[in-house]
């Protein structure tokens, strides 16, 4: 049983060490001089984290639900998070304007046609149309 045991505390050391070189790796990156993120702007997104509390209130799950007892989950779950929402960036794939704008929608020049109307007879034997055009009687 203490082989098992030392096995998986090297397998739980080894994923420590890999998410921490990950994270640092990213840390290292985004402070790099050439990085087109800034530090201004490292602040501003932390504030607008701030103003839409769904992030937030799902960082704070996770840590009040893993950081004590499961920490390598807590930052499995940090990782995924950073790699979805690269892949939600990456993946938008809207027409944008030069300045990264998302271009809205060309509204279409073809003539919409009318919803076809419709009839509804009722028990009384009467019929009643609706629809975009009505018949007049």
């Amino acid at each position: 049983m203490a082989v098992k045991e030392k096995g998986q505390a090297a397998f739980h050391a080894e994923g420590r060490r890999n998410r921490q070189g990950i994270a640092n790796w990213l840390a290292d990156q985004l402070t790099r001089s050439d990085c087109p993120l800034t530090v201004e702007q490292m602040g501003h997104y932390r504030l607008i984290n701030g103003w839409f509390q769904d992030g937030q209130q799902a960082l704070d799950r996770i840590e009040r639900i893993y950081r004590e007892d499961r920490p390598e989950i807590a930052d499995e779950l940090y990782i995924s998070l950073i790699v979805l929402c690269l892949d939600k960036i990456l993946s938008d794939t809207r027409p944008k304007t030069v300045t990264g704008v998302v271009k809205k929608p060309v509204k279409s020049t073809k003539k919409k046609q009318p919803a076809p109307v419709k009839t509804l007879k009722l028990a009384s034997g009467q019929a009643i149309s609706f629809g975009s055009v009505v018949p007049k009687n």
